[in-house]
């Protein structure tokens, strides 16, 4: 099979063209690694010496990995969580330390907290609107399932159900509230098996 010399030389500039497209892409691809391995190079000469960059500051880091009651917020956590943490300016580090100032003396209130008379109240309050929220997550739970109560299934309408008092009880503080339903009606329930 011999080729004439027009088809040769097509198959030259074919080649050639193709050349000089890899011969481009592979230029490119080697400035992308030179500047991936500059700027490794630099952060890990920044994090060995400690040296600080002039455009970034990292006190917030040492503040939050001082406090080692939040082991989730130690250092080795902060720069796994978030890599891109010395990308962030000046501005939004002191923002982010703000926040976390605010949240370490912030007072959380609890249940224990509160007064008798307000926890019996919200109670009465939870057992009174139950039936509300319960629809209120119904609807919910139909939407996040893409399904509707009344075009299912037995198994889907059970499923519904579950998910909607499960989205119930999450919200607010409804899960204490019921825990302490629960209690009453075991107390209620242990005094009866008593009396008979």
């Amino acid at each position: 099979m011999s080729f004439s010399n027009e088809q040769l030389e097509q198959i030259e500039e074919i080649l050639q063209s193709k050349e000089a497209l890899l011969e481009g892409r592979e230029n490119r691809l080697q400035a992308r690694v030179k500047e991936l391995e500059d700027k490794l190079g630099r952060q890990n000469i920044i994090n060995n010496t400690g040296l600080k960059d002039d455009t970034h500051t990292n006190d917030h880091i040492r503040d939050i990995s001082s406090d080692r009651t939040r082991p989730s917020l130690g250092s080795a956590a902060l720069t796994d969580v978030n890599p891109h943490l010395s990308d962030l300016s000046n501005h939004e580090l002191h923002t982010i330390k703000k926040m976390y100032e605010n949240d370490s003396t912030k007072v959380k209130k609890t249940l224990l907290d509160e007064p008798l008379g307000d926890i019996i109240d919200k109670t009465i309050n939870f057992t009174s609107y139950s039936f509300d929220s319960f629809l209120k997550s119904m609807y919910s739970a139909e939407l996040a399932h893409k399904k509707e109560f009344k075009e299912s299934n037995l198994l889907d309408k059970i499923y519904l159900c579950i998910s909607a008092f499960t989205i119930m009880l999450k919200t607010d503080q409804n899960m204490i509230y019921m825990g302490i339903i629960m209690i009453f009606f075991s107390n209620i329930i242990y005094f009866i098996s008593i009396l008979i």
